[in-house]
């Protein structure tokens, strides 16, 4: 057991919250170990996938971030299409139901009405509008996952969490707290949670989740993963006393999150182990 993650008395879990710190503790030593050993594997550009396999992988991203438990009837996962100013999503359905049948494409500049007319989620604006303000991410991960939500509740300085570990340094220097309350509803305030990532992988938003962009659909749904490994161990440490956070020097060794192909076929056998 790694010290100071246990949070109860012992023999008080459920069996529920055993098989999850079991599970917890396996990804965060894969994390915290993985620059390493994988630190050559190359990111495959989305725009070489065909489309049928934006739509396969979409919905295993889907489901592996319903296994992890970071989203359920709520959250959802997206991608750039190959066809110019589009993106494709599911409609709204819990991720763990996905399957390509319930994947639509999406123009980056959806309006609120054409949103509810198509009954897409109601934080498409979330994927809209980074896809609008940053062209340079292929894919948003938007989660409500439990330890990121408490983390993002905390009282900082400069609304910035500094990562004390590998894992939480894939989101970068720092993870920024977007503090207006409320769901992400129009594309303008869209924008400002755009903008609030500040060049970072991820940012919290307050009593809300989490948002997560990356280069490739597998690099942001493997930092989703992170955000919340890193949370939990930032929640345990702040209990325990005072986390040694991450220099910037630190963080840059893997804020980039080249680790990618075996991490995500680790995955993707969980989740296909998972549905047997």
């Amino acid at each position: 057991m790694t010290p100071g993650l246990r949070t109860v008395a012992p023999g008080a879990e459920s069996p529920v919250a055993r098989r999850m710190q079991k599970a917890f503790l396996g990804a965060w030593v894969f994390a915290i170990c993985a620059w390493g050993v994988f630190s050559g594997a190359k990111l495959a550009p989305a725009q070489a996938r065909t489309t049928g396999d934006l739509r396969e992988k979409l919905v295993l991203a889907n489901k592996i971030l319903a296994m992890e438990g970071l989203v359920g009837p709520f959250g959802h996962v997206s991608v750039r299409s190959a066809n110019e100013g589009k993106f494709l999503v599911a409609k709204h359905e819990s991720a763990d139901q996905v399957n390509v049948a319930d994947l639509v494409e999406v123009e980056t500049g959806v309006t609120p009405e054409s949103a509810k007319e198509r009954g897409l989620y109601l934080e498409i604006f979330i994927h809209s509008s980074i896809y609008e303000e940053l062209p340079e991410v292929q894919a948003v991960v938007h989660t409500h996952s439990p330890y990121a939500v408490a983390l993002g509740t905390l009282r900082v300085s400069d609304n910035k969490i500094l990562p004390t570990t590998n894992a939480g340094a894939n989101l970068g220097n720092f993870i920024p707290i977007f503090q207006a309350v409320g769901l992400i509803r129009d594309p303008e305030k869209g924008i400002r949670v755009a903008r609030a990532l500040q060049g970072q992988n991820g940012v919290l938003l307050r009593g809300h989740g989490t948002v997560v962009v990356g280069r490739t659909l597998e690099q942001a749904v493997l930092r989703a993963i992170y955000l919340e490994l890193e949370a939990r161990t930032q929640m345990a440490s702040r209990q325990a006393g005072e986390p040694i956070f991450y220099r910037p020097d630190e963080s840059d060794l893997f804020k980039d999150t080249r680790a990618v192909e075996h991490a995500w076929d680790y995955y993707v056998a969980k989740v296909r182990r998972h549905k047997e």
